[in-house]
């Protein structure tokens, strides 16, 4: 019966331990779930962010290639999916980098440069020549000088968000 001891001993001393062993186990697999769990959320604030960013860059390569019609059917759905992705900035970028002021200044000289399109025709054929020609020549400083630095500076305020070396760490 000793040889009976010293398995109940060894039993009584595994049967201590498998609680400890399995609290270990189940800590290491959620604190891997946590990490896991993090960069996923990481990773869904970059591709919002991104989408952001890709919505900006697809609405001003619309305006800048639109020639004479801003609404035909290619445009109104790249700007109409700008206007989502221009709203959700402001959820997804602190205040203090400037992204969404930045976008919304974007925003209303696009919507300048859409109106003139719309109603410029309007103003020439009235005879007011001199004046069509003065917003002719704003809107067109606008589209290709002020906007691509617009654009700059819309990159630069996004920078930070859209490193993914830093939402990969």
């Amino acid at each position: 019966m000793p040889c009976l001891e010293k398995y109940s001993a060894l039993v009584s001393c595994l049967a201590a331990i498998t609680p400890v062993i399995t609290a270990v186990i189940v800590a290491y697999i959620a604190y891997q779930q946590f990490k896991t769990n993090k960069q996923k959320l990481r990773l869904d604030l970059y591709n919002k962010r991104f989408n952001v960013y890709d919505k900006t860059l697809a609405f001003y390569a619309a305006l800048h290639n639109a020639n004479a019609s801003f609404k035909n059917e290619d445009f109104m759905k790249v700007a109409n999916a700008f206007t989502p992705a221009f709203n959700e900035s402001k959820f997804l970028f602190h205040p203090k980098h400037g992204v969404h002021q930045l976008l919304n200044e974007f925003h209303e000289a696009a919507i300048g440069i859409i109106g003139f399109n719309s109603d410029g025709k309007a103003l020439a054929d009235s005879g007011a020549h001199e004046e069509f020609s003065k917003l002719f020549q704003k809107n067109q400083h606008e589209l290709l000088v002020v906007m691509p630095k617009r654009i700059k500076q819309i990159e630069e305020a996004m920078a930070s968000y859209l490193n993914f070396h830093k939402v990969a760490a």
